[in-house]
């Protein structure tokens, strides 16, 4: 199966985020294979207010609206996502309603992951910032890493970069993975799925575990 002929699902949660139609237009016109990227996005916003939060209407983007005050948080919202608006594509990213992509990611992603020679591999990190609308930050190698256990007994993540110069030529193991890019087949998200009654931290933990 070549990169043009795989499927991507974008998955999305937005909670009252302007950045989302950003994000998604952004995703669309940086991949190198548009037509083979669809996206599910689960709006939480209110009505007659957040009109530019949404994504924007289109055959490549699978849309719920809900009204923000009716918000279970993001492990709800992208349990959501993955059981009522993913069908049946192989591949699954999940980003968060405020990123920016580099020119052909869908085909990068599924080179890497391919080039790990794992069906298992799951690529994720927590990506480098921008500046809106699309000023990327200077190319770097981020890592995630344990940080501190919070008050709640959970332990948070922090993120550190290794400069691009000295990147490795196989992604590197490491133990964690930030919930605000994750790219791995479809069936990952099938075996360790999100627990809905999880709020917004734990997660990241609970699908590292």
């Amino acid at each position: 199966m070549t990169a043009p002929d795989v499927r991507i699902f974008v998955s999305v949660a937005n909670y009252r985020d302007a950045e989302t139609g950003p994000t998604v237009r952004d995703a669309m016109a940086q991949a190198a294979h548009p037509h083979r990227v669809v996206f599910g996005v689960l709006s939480q916003v209110v009505p007659g207010v957040d009109a530019d939060c949404l994504a924007p209407e289109g055959p490549s983007v699978r849309q719920l609206c809900v009204h923000a005050g009716s918000s279970l948080g993001a492990c709800w919202a992208r349990h959501r996502i993955l059981t009522e608006l993913r069908q049946d594509e192989p591949f699954v990213l999940q980003i968060d309603s405020h990123t920016r992509f580099a020119p052909g990611w869908d085909e990068r992603f599924l080179r890497m992951w391919a080039g790990l020679r794992n069906p298992r591999a799951v690529l994720s990190c927590h990506p480098v910032p921008y500046t809106p609308p699309r000023q990327l930050a200077d190319p770097a190698i981020p890592l995630t890493r344990p940080k501190a256990f919070n008050e709640q007994g959970i332990l948070a993540l922090r993120s550190h970069s290794l400069a691009w110069a000295d990147r490795p030529a196989q992604p590197p193991r490491l133990a964690f993975v930030g919930a605000g890019c994750i790219f791995a087949p479809a069936a990952a998200f099938d075996q360790v799925p999100y627990d809905p009654h999880l709020y917004f931290v734990a997660p990241e933990i609970f699908i590292t575990a």
